[in-house]
């Protein structure tokens, strides 16, 4: 019997998402077609993630990236690499920035370092957030991350662009320094690449041409 998992994505709110999981429950199998399908629901945790990793949900339902960023960037990662249906999309309200073109071009097959997402370093300034911390956020180690990717490293903000905000680090000290000074930015680690002579940036659609 196939199971699909539901992920639900949540603030302070504690009424609506009890009940939606008891309605699961008391639901049981559920029939579509020849096949019985089995629905189970999770509530989602907020933490670092590799762009490469893979979810374990078919659906989620987000009730708190309309205020929260950094669920936001992994709802349309999700959404853009791995095929989860969304209930509430965030492209409705932001459209592109740097994170999703990476999300875009390691769909298509193009070459993107290790790349993570890692959460701000001063939190939103919502009045909701300290609860929704509380509850949903997990810790997290800044320098396995960094060890994961590798040195050396750039970190740079997730939506930006013409090399504003962005630091190259070679070293652990390094990552903890310039992750301390990002404030409110939320950031990419993205792993560097070191082997080239000439950088060059084109953007093109169509059949790639060689130079």
């Amino acid at each position: 019997m196939p199971s699909h998992l539901i992920g639900l994505l949540l603030g302070t709110e504690d009424d609506w998402p009890s009940a939606f999981e008891s309605l699961v429950t008391k639901l049981g199998p559920i029939r579509w077609g020849s096949e019985k399908h089995e629905l189970t629901t999770e509530r989602i945790v907020n933490e670092p993630f590799d762009l490469r990793s893979r979810p374990r949900y078919s659906l989620v339902i987000d009730r708190l990236a309309w205020w929260y960023d950094l669920p936001r960037a992994w709802l349309k990662k999700v959404a853009l690499m791995d095929d989860v249906y969304l209930l509430n999309n965030p492209f409705t309200f932001q459209s592109m920035e740097k994170h999703s073109a990476y999300c875009a071009m390691m769909r298509l097959g193009l070459k993107v370092p290790e790349t993570w997402l890692i959460p701000h370093k001063v939190p939103p300034s919502n009045p909701r957030f300290v609860e929704t911390a509380e509850r949903y956020n997990s810790p997290f180690e800044l320098a396995k991350i960094g060890a994961q990717v590798g040195y050396p490293l750039f970190m740079k903000p997730f939506d930006g662009g013409q090399w504003i905000g962005v630091s190259r680090v070679t070293t652990p000290e390094e990552l903890r320094r310039h992750y301390d000074e990002s404030g409110e930015r939320m950031m990419h680690v993205q792993g560097a690449l070191e082997d080239f002579d000439v950088f060059a940036r084109s953007l093109s659609i169509g059949a790639e041409r060689r130079w």
